[in-house]
C-alpha cells in the first residue's frame, strides 16, 4: 500500500511538472505574440473618438450574459459593490460568452477599442492566467495603458496565481499596482498589506453575537490528497459534530444558504495545504473563506500559513493549528469555552477586519499611491 502511494505521488509530481511546462509555454507565447497587435492598436487609437473626461475607475469583463458565469464569478460583482462603498465611480463592458465569433477571434481587439474609447483614468482587471476562453490577454491592458496613459490595477483572487512567483514577478514589472493578497505591490517597489475588501462589505457583515448552534463547519471543494481530506475524515471518525458542504460533499450551498450557515456557526475551519506542484512557491496559503468567516463573525480555526498571520493577530483575531493533535485540542477547548473565549476572539477579529480592511480604507490606500 505504501509503495503504491509513493508511486502515485511520484507520478503526480511528474504530471504537474510537465503540465506546468506546457501551460507556461502557451501562456508566454500569447504574451509575446500579442505584442504584434501594438502597431494596429496605435493606428486605430488615433481615429477612435475619446471622451474628454476621464472616469475614476474602469472595471472590465465583469458582467456576463450567461447565468452560470454570473454565479461562478460572483466575487467580481462584489468588487463593484466594494468600490461603490469606497465612493469611486466606474464603467464596465459586457462579455457575451454566447457569441462564438466574438469569443474565438475578436474579444482582445474589441475590448482594446472599447477601453480606448472610454479613455479611463484607471483600468482595473483580473490577471488570472488562462490559456483559452473569453479572458482578455493580459498584454492588451498593458498596451492600452501605454496608448492612453492610464494607470493599471492588476489583481487576482485565484489561489494558484497568488502563490505562483513567476507570474507575480512578471506582472509587478508590467503594471502600476499588482495585488496578490496579502500584499499590494507598486512600481516604486513598496508594498502594503491587502485583504480583499469585498469580503468586508456592509451586506456581508453578520453580528458575532448572533445565536450560533452549529459547532463546526467547513465549506469547500473536496480535493484528494490534500490536508483537508485527511483532517475532515479524522474529525468525523472521532465523533466531532462537523458539518461539511461543497462540491464533492453531500451538497453545494447557494450564497444565501452559505451566509446563513456561517451566521449560525461557532467555529469554521479553513485548510491551507495544497498538492505538490513545481509551479508553486508555497504549499500552504490561505483562501478567501478565511476572510469570509471573520467577516461573518465566526471563530476562524485555520491551518498554519504565512498569509493570515500577516493580516491578523494569531490567538487574538483567529486561532491556528499545526497538526491533527493540535486541531483536536483547539476544537475541544473552544467548543467547551466558546462563550467565554471563542466569541470574544471572533468579535475582535471582525472589528479588526472592518477597521483595517474595509472597502473605503483598502481602496483609498490603493488610489492614493497611484
Amino acid at each position: 500500500m505504501v509503495n503504491n502511494l509513493n508511486i502515485y505521488n511520484v507520478l503526480m509530481t511528474y504530471y504537474y511538472y510537465f503540465k506546468s511546462i506546457y501551460l507556461g509555454f502557451i501562456i508566454y507565447c500569447k504574451y509575446y505574440l500579442s505584442i504584434l497587435i501594438l502597431p494596429f492598436a496605435y493606428f486605430i487609437s488615433i481615429f477612435v473618438k475619446k471622451k474628454n473626461y476621464k472616469k475614476k475607475v474602469f472595471l472590465s469583463f465583469i458582467r456576463y450574459t450567461h447565468q452560470n458565469k454570473k454565479i461562478k464569478y460572483k466575487n467580481n460583482y462584489r468588487v463593484i459593490e466594494s468600490l461603490k462603498e469606497a465612493g469611486y465611480d466606474f464603467k464596465f463592458i459586457n462579455i457575451d460568452i454566447n457569441d462564438r465569433v466574438y469569443k474565438n477571434f475578436f474579444y482582445n481587439f474589441l475590448i482594446l477599442i472599447k477601453i480606448i474609447k472610454l479613455n479611463p483614468k484607471y483600468i482595473y482587471f483580473f490577471s488570472d492566467i488562462q490559456t483559452s476562453g473569453i479572458y482578455p490577454n493580459i498584454i492588451v491592458f498593458y498596451l492600452i495603458s501605454k496608448i492612453i496613459r492610464c494607470k493599471t490595477i492588476c489583481i487576482s483572487h485565484d489561489k494558484n496565481w497568488k502563490i505562483n512567483y513567476k507570474y507575480l514577478e512578471l506582472h509587478k514589472k508590467l503594471f502600476d499596482t499588482t495585488i496578490a493578497q496579502p500584499y499590494a505591490y507598486f512600481k516604486n517597489h513598496k508594498k502594503i498589506l491587502f485583504a480583499e475588501p469585498w469580503y468586508a462589505l456592509n451586506e456581508l457583515i453578520i453580528s458575532s453575537k448572533t445565536k450560533r448552534d452549529i459547532d463546526i463547519l467547513f465549506v469547500g471543494r473536496k480535493v484528494k490528497n490534500q490536508s483537508r481530506s485527511l483532517y475532515i475524515n479524522k474529525l468525523l471518525k472521532d465523533g466531532f459534530n462537523l458539518k461539511v458542504f461543497g462540491p464533492g460533499y453531500k451538497r453545494t450551498l447557494s450564497f444565501k444558504e452559505y451566509k446563513r450557515m456561517y451566521s449560525k456557526t461557532k467555529i469554521a475551519l479553513n485548510f491551507t495545504g495544497v498538492n505538490k506542484n513545481p509551479n508553486l512557491k508555497f504549499l500552504k496559503h490561505s483562501r478567501g473563506r478565511a476572510l469570509e468567516v471573520i467577516a461573518f463573525g465566526g471563530l476562524l480555526l485555520e491551518e498554519n500559513n504565512k498569509s493570515t498571520n500577516l493580516l491578523f493577530k494569531k490567538n487574538k483575531h483567529f486561532i491556528q493549528f499545526s497538526n491533527y493533535k493540535n486541531l483536536k485540542s483547539q476544537l475541544k477547548f473552544y467548543l467547551l469555552n466558546f462563550n467565554k473565549y471563542g466569541k470574544k476572539i471572533a468579535s475582535d477579529g471582525q472589528k479588526y477586519y472592518i477597521n483595517n480592511y474595509s472597502p473605503k480604507i483598502m481602496w483609498n490606500k490603493i488610489f492614493i499611491r497611484l
